[in-house]
């Protein structure tokens, strides 16, 4: 990861890895109100021909007492 930017309830990055389908390359961005997040992240991985779109919603349910799921 690479740009990570806060600015204010937002944080935004560039992503790059390399993987067995080539390199893959992206953007994410999320927004935090509260309990709750919303946001995206674009990837495009070149060896595979693929452009992937995500919408990323969370909220939280309580505390975490660090155990696996």
């Amino acid at each position: 990861m690479s740009e990570v930017n806060v600015d204010g309830n937002t944080v935004s990055w560039k992503i790059i890895c390399a993987g067995q389908n080539g390199e893959m390359e992206g953007t994410g961005k999320i927004t935090y109100s509260g309990d709750t997040m919303e946001g995206t992240m674009d990837l495009v991985i070149a060896g595979a021909g693929m452009h992937v779109k995500n919408t990323i919603r969370g909220k939280r349910i309580g505390e975490c007492d660090g155990a696996e799921l």
